[in-house]
């Protein structure tokens, strides 16, 4: 396999290597704030490495490890933006008789 240069052949590339040296668990974390984050990595991840069992540079192992998901995750991390809605959620779960402090 020749060296990753973009950064989703570097990250599957750093996968490989850990499923060569033991299979150990792993969470991949995506950190783009956009809807489906996790479904959205785990895709692409997938599919370089489906891509590369299919052109013999990986085992098809491989691909079995990062679906397993007792080993690896791919959690939902996106955060919701609450400055951008503002007063109208605060008034829907703050009960009127709490008093907030503006920081």
């Amino acid at each position: 396999m020749d060296y990753p240069i973009h950064a989703l052949s570097i990250v599957t590339t750093l996968a490989y290597r850990r499923y060569k040296k033991g299979q150990y668990p792993l969470a991949f974390v995506c950190m783009d704030n956009c809807s489906h984050n996790d479904d959205i990595l785990k895709r692409a991840v997938l599919t370089m490495a489906k891509e590369w069992a299919k052109r013999g540079n990986v085992e098809e192992g491989f691909v079995s490890y990062l679906e397993d998901e007792s080993k690896i995750t791919f959690p939902l991390s996106m955060m919701i933006k609450l400055h951008q809605i503002g007063g109208l959620l605060l008034q829907v779960l703050v009960p009127s008789d709490v008093h907030l402090k503006r920081i």
